[in-house]
């Protein structure tokens, strides 16, 4: 499944409408992926997390904490 991101500043209004409208699309095909997931972070926490990390961000991390700088920086 691919999400797409979108700037809700940069979009027109018909845009807007239509992608509000998609927000109540049925999740329950979804929600059966994704509920094996949540329950193993429930399980194992952080270590289920960075497993996640490197399965499908191919990411490997030593941590995910986050300072309050790197909050700020997302905020912004």
């Amino acid at each position: 499944m691919k999400i797409a991101f979108y700037n809700w500043n940069e979009l027109k209004d018909a845009q807007k409408e239509r992608l509000l409208r998609r927000s109540q699309a049925d999740l329950g095909p979804v929600m059966e992926q994704v509920r094996p997931i949540i329950e193993d972070v429930k399980k194992r926490g952080d270590e289920a997390l960075k497993d996640y990390a490197r399965k499908f961000d191919k990411a490997d991390l030593d941590s995910i904490a986050v300072d309050e700088a790197e909050f700020e920086r997302a905020e912004a």
